[in-house]
C-alpha cells in the first residue's frame, strides 16, 4: 500500500499546474496524509483512496490532514475506498468547493478543526455528508443528495453555521448532539 506523505512542508499549486489527479490503483489503493504542513491547492481530485494501516496509528480518509492549514480552490474525492473521504484534525481547512461522490462512510469529517468552505456538495455517501466533533465550521452552501445515514451530523461541541443547505434522500437530514451548536 503506497501513501504519499506531507510533512513539515509548504506546498503551493498555482492555476497553470491545474488539476492535479490522485489515482489509487488496485487492492491497496494508497492515501494521503498531509501533517505540520501548509498547503495550498487550486484544483485536485482524488479518486479511489483507501485509509492508511500504519502500526500504532489508526487514520480514517483517504486525505488525512492533520494539524496543518489546507487552502483549496475545487477539491474533488470520487469512488472512496476508505472510511472518510476526507479527515481533517487539529487543522484549519478553507476553500472554495468540496465535491464527494460515492464515499464508503462519511464524505468530510472534521475533528478538532476550523472549517471554512463555501461550498460542499454530497452525493452518494454511505454514511454522514458533514460531520463534525470539537470544530468550528463555516459553509456558505451544502447540497447533500442520497445519503445513507446524515445530511449533517454535529457532535461533541461543535459549532457550526451553514447559509444554505439542501438535503435529500437521507436517512436523517440534520442531528446536532453532545452540547453543539448549529445555525442554519
Amino acid at each position: 500500500k503506497a501513501h504519499l506523505i506531507i510533512s513539515n512542508s509548504t506546498l503551493n499549486q498555482s492555476q497553470k499546474d491545474s488539476n492535479l489527479v490522485i489515482k489509487g490503483c488496485g487492492k491497496n489503493p494508497g492515501s494521503i496524509i498531509i501533517e505540520n504542513s501548509k498547503i495550498n491547492l487550486d484544483e485536485i481530485n482524488l479518486m479511489g483512496l483507501s485509509n492508511p494501516n500504519k502500526p500504532l496509528r489508526t487514520l480514517y480518509g483517504g486525505l488525512n490532514v492533520i494539524k496543518s492549514e489546507f487552502n483549496f480552490r475545487n477539491l474533488k474525492i470520487n469512488n472512496s475506498k476508505s472510511e472518510d473521504g476526507v479527515n481533517f484534525i487539529n487543522s484549519k481547512v478553507n476553500g472554495e468547493k468540496l465535491y464527494a461522490d460515492n464515499i464508503q462512510s462519511d464524505a468530510l469529517d472534521s475533528d478538532y478543526s476550523f472549517i471554512d468552505i463555501e461550498n460542499i456538495e454530497c452525493r452518494n455517501i454511505f454514511n454522514d455528508c458533514l460531520d463534525t466533533s470539537f470544530s468550528d465550521v463555516f459553509i456558505n452552501n451544502l447540497l447533500a443528495s442520497d445519503i445513507g445515514d446524515k445530511g449533517i451530523s454535529i457532535g461533541e461541541i461543535s459549532n457550526v453555521n451553514i447559509k444554505n443547505v439542501n438535503i435529500k434522500n437521507t436517512e436523517i437530514g440534520v442531528a446536532v448532539k453532545d452540547s453543539s451548536k448549529l445555525n442554519l
